[in-house]
């Protein structure tokens, strides 16, 4: 990663702005990697441009959050569990930010979460909830449901 602060800035701000939707979320393991490894590289954008310094109001430097991650998921508890499993990761992540500059940072209480929606992927409009995916996962998923459902109705 260079060291160009501007563009590791603008480059910053370009991942806050990232929306990345799972229509077969299940879990949410794709959501929740996906999330992982951008506050990772939020991380090393951070320690870059911020050389390790102690910062006292680290909270505004933080751009990435779980509102970024949107899925579908047919079962309730699995949706639910997706949910859980992403505020568990903010947590984690957020451990590592004070870890790394040396002040306490949480986010609690929980102000936003990602948009897990408990429905059928095959019967909504995707839009109504992500209108704007810069990313779709697990896409291979949801067309062997397409096609089984295809392949039955042959029959």
């Amino acid at each position: 990663m260079g060291n160009n602060k501007a563009k590791l800035n603008a480059f910053h701000h370009r991942l806050a702005q990232l929306t990345f939707f799972d229509p077969a979320c299940g879990c949410g393991n794709f959501l929740v990697i996906a999330y992982r490894e951008l506050r990772q590289l939020e991380l090393a954008i951070l320690e870059k441009v911020h050389k390790k310094a102690q910062l006292l109001e680290i909270d505004t430097l933080i751009k990435l959050d779980v509102n970024q991650c949107y899925g579908i998921e047919l079962e309730e508890f699995p949706a639910q569990i997706a949910q859980v499993a992403l505020w568990l990761t903010d947590h984690q992540m957020n451990q590592q930010v004070s870890a790394m500059f040396g002040v306490y940072f949480v986010r609690i209480p929980l102000k936003t979460s990602a948009t897990i929606v408990h429905a059928n992927a095959l019967q909504i409009d995707w839009r109504n909830v992500c209108p704007h995916a810069s990313f779709i996962m697990a896409i291979r998923l949801l067309l062997a449901k397409i096609f089984a459902i295809y392949n039955k109705m042959q029959i």
